[in-house]
């Protein structure tokens, strides 16, 4: 059975980022929804990174699948 992936959104502001590096430390597979242009570059290497913009329900479909 594949590990469930647990999806952050704001994943690259103050207290996301740190749930997130607490998240992908314990091993768990993570995806940051983040709005486009933010900065992630401080997110650990094993996070995914998806721009989209929260107000576009496509863009957050896509980033959800």
């Amino acid at each position: 059975m594949s590990r469930r992936i647990t999806i952050v959104t704001g994943g690259a502001g103050f207290i996301g980022s740190h749930l997130v590096r607490l998240l992908a430390d314990a091993g768990h597979p993570v995806r940051v929804v983040e709005r486009p242009g933010a900065p992630t570059g401080h997110l650990p290497p094993s996070v995914e990174v998806v721009e989209a913009d929260i107000r576009d329900r496509p863009a957050v479909r896509r980033a959800l699948s």
